[in-house]
Parts: structure tokens; sequence; C-alpha cells
């Protein structure tokens, strides 16, 4: 239920999804440098029956931390004000695992492009890192639909951009309010010359 404070969307739900355990990623590590990039080979998540761990829905949210733009200071935070989270469901509909959906620090894909928690690494498939039973854990998914693919590929894209939008609406937002007061303060200035003379 959403509180006073924030608003909870639902995106998208994808019917069905196989969730397995995986082995470690393919690394590149240069010499020198914190970042990482990664490959992971998906022909082996389906060659033990045993990997399987879950079958169920996705469900993507959006969460919105309602503000008054009015009263903002600025510092906040637009990857805390929005966030778009992922939820691997049963069929009963109660919550498995979840994960926000952001970038890894220093972590990359093969070809050089920010990895995020919910990443596309084959036809069908991601990587998700997700927080089970307290702890952060990487699996793989494996949708039955093709159409599944696209519509959390676009999905994830669409609240990106509109991650962006927000982000550009409120650093105008800031710079208006900024100037003016600035004027505001120039203003005061003026008739304190004013009063003085």
């Amino acid at each position: 239920m959403d509180s006073p404070t924030e608003q909870v969307t639902e995106l998208c739900q994808l019917s069905h999804v196989s969730v397995y355990k995986i082995r470690p990623p393919h690394v590149i590590r240069e010499e020198g440098e914190p970042v990482i990039r990664q490959r992971y080979e998906v022909s082996d998540w389906i060659k033990d029956p045993e990997d399987l761990i879950f079958v169920g829905k996705i469900r993507l949210l959006e969460i919105e931390q309602l503000q008054d733009f009015s009263e903002t200071t600025g510092q906040e935070d637009v990857d805390e004000q929005l966030r778009c989270t992922l939820e691997i469901l049963g069929n009963d509909g109660e919550v498995w695992a979840h994960t926000f959906y952001e970038p890894l620090p220093n972590v990359r894909t093969i070809t050089d492009t920010q990895f995020h928690t919910v990443e596309k690494v084959g036809g069908r498939s991601f990587v998700v890192t997700l927080y089970w039973k307290g702890y952060k854990i990487a699996v793989g998914i494996i949708m039955k639909q093709f159409w599944d693919e696209i519509s959390l590929s676009h999905t994830i894209q669409e609240f990106k951009n509109s991650k962006a939008k927000l982000k550009m609406f409120k650093e105008k937002f800031l710079i208006n309010e900024s100037a003016k007061s600035s004027d505001d303060s120039e203003s005061d200035d003026d008739f304190g010359d004013f009063v003085s003379s």
C-alpha cells in the first residue's frame, strides 16, 4: 500500500520465468584499474537440472518518493526519489526475492558498458543481483516467452528515461530558484542603499 509520501506503480508483470544458480562469470581486469568486465555463459545454466532453483513470475514496480519542490534543498538524490524494484513472485503471489534496478559499482559488461543489477546477457536471459533471505546473490533468469524479454527491456528503458527527465526538471527548477534568490537579494541591497541615502 502507498504511504502518504510514497507512490507505487506497477510497470509490468511477466508470467513465467525460471531462476537458476549460476557459476561465476569470466572476468577481465585491467592491471591497476578497479573496474572489471564480466561475461556470463548462459548455456552453462541449463546443463544441470539441480541448478534450477525457482519458477515463478516477475513484477516491476516504480517507487516514487513524493516531494514538494517548493521545499527542496537541492541535496536530495534522484536515485533515492525514484526507484525501480524487480520482484520475483511465486505462483501464490508471495515475494520470493527482490532487487532495486541500479548500476553495480566498478562492474562493466564484456563490451565495456555499465553492468546493472538487472542485466541482459543473452536471448531471453538476464543476470539479476538480488536480495534473498538476507543475502545478496546473483542468479540467472530465463524467460519462457520472447515477448517477456522485450517487455522487461522496454520497461527498464522507459524507467531510465523517466529518471533522466526528473533529473533534468529538478536541475532546471533549482537553477530557476537560485536565480530568483539572487534577484531578491539584489533588490534588498538596492532598497538598503536607497534607505541609507
